[in-house]
This record gives C-alpha cells, structure tokens and sequence, in this order.
C-alpha cells in the first residue's frame, strides 16, 4: 500500500487516510514515501501505485514479483548486462560468432569453386577425345 508523508506536520499516512488527515491539519501537502513525488491538494487520490523500495534501490537489478512473473502479468525483460565487464564479454563473444560465420561462409565458397572446376575439367577432357 502507498504511505505518504505530510509536509506540514511529517506524520506518516497511509493512503486511505490521507482524507481525514487533509481535514485536520490545515495546508497539507503530501509527499509518496516510495517515489518521492509531492501531491499538493487532492492530486494524492490519482497515485495509486508506484515503485516499490527494491525497484527504488535495484536500478536495473531489479527482478520484479516472482507470483506476479509467473502468471505473465509482467512479462520479463531480456538479460541485460549489468556491468562493463559483462557487456565487454558479450561483444567479444557476438565478435567471435561473427568471425566463425565468416569462416564457414568463405570456407563453403571455396568447397563450391572447387566442385566447379573439377567439373569444367571433366567436360574439358570429354571434349578432347
């Protein structure tokens, strides 16, 4: 559940008191413990989810409800590296994939020229007799 703090007094309220609280402190605004946005009136009732401390603290870490991942309500995203080292080791790996692609391609060329010309020899000799 959304907590709130109000920027009057600094109680801490939990969204669905938020109303009886406008009423008794006069000037209150209020300020998302989880995001940090401030709400200034009544724009509270429209933020009804935000991110969660892990998500806050995560980054890019972050994993996401596992129950939630499960039913595919979210979707997870593709393994993103998450350090330098890790997206070096990806390039140098899609690097060699590309190099042994190359290879083979240019080693199939070679293979066909050869069967062609074994070929144009054959009929050479045919032509000869």
């Amino acid at each position: 559940m959304v907590s709130f703090v109000c920027n009057s007094c600094q109680e801490t309220i939990k969204k669905p008191k938020l109303d009886q609280h406008a009423q008794r402190c006069h000037y209150a605004s209020f300020s998302c413990i989880d995001c940090g946005v401030d709400f200034v009136g009544t724009t509270y009732r429209q933020h009804t989810s935000c991110m969660t401390e892990a998500q806050k603290y995560e980054g890019k870490l972050y994993k996401g409800n596992t129950k939630a991942n499960a039913k595919g309500a979210n979707k997870q995203k593709p393994n993103v590296p998450t350090s330098t080292v890790e997206q070096l080791k990806n390039k140098a790996e899609q690097i060699e994939k590309e190099k042994a692609e190359e290879e083979k391609k240019e080693k199939e060329k070679k293979e066909k020229k050869g069967q062609g010309r074994e070929k144009g020899q054959g009929q050479e000799a045919q032509g000869r007799r």
